[in-house]
C-alpha cells in the first residue's frame, strides 16, 4: 500500500468539508467537533450526495430522506440499508491520507 495524502493538516476546521477519490470511490473527508472523518460521498440508500449532509449527536443525515448514520460505524438508523463507508485515515507528517 502506499500512502496518498488528502489535505494539509494546517487547512483543517470544524466545517471542513471535502470531495476527495478514495480507492476509486467517491469520499467525503470533513471534521466535525475537532474530529476528521472520511466516508463515502454517496448515501447507500438511493444515492443522494452527502456533501451538506447535517451531523447531529454522532449521526450523519442524509438530506435526501433523512436517513441516519452513525459515524462510528456507518450504520443506519433505521436499518433499511448497507451501512455508510467509513474510511480509515492515516497521518503522515503535515498531511492526512489513506493508504491505497
Amino acid at each position: 500500500m502506499a500512502y496518498r495524502a488528502l489535505e494539509k493538516l494546517i487547512n483543517l476546521h470544524d466545517g471542513y468539508r471535502k470531495a476527495v477519490q478514495v480507492a476509486g470511490r467517491q469520499a467525503l473527508l470533513f471534521q466535525e467537533a475537532g474530529v476528521l472523518r472520511l466516508v463515502d460521498r454517496h448515501c447507500p440508500h438511493q444515492g443522494q450526495v452527502l456533501d451538506a449532509a447535517p451531523i447531529d449527536k454522532g449521526m450523519l443525515i442524509c438530506p435526501k430522506h433523512q436517513l441516519q448514520f452513525s459515524l462510528k460505524d456507518g450504520a443506519p438508523s433505521p436499518a433499511i440499508c448497507a451501512s455508510l463507508k467509513i474510511h480509515d485515515l492515516v497521518y503522515e507528517g503535515n498531511s492526512v491520507g489513506v493508504d491505497e
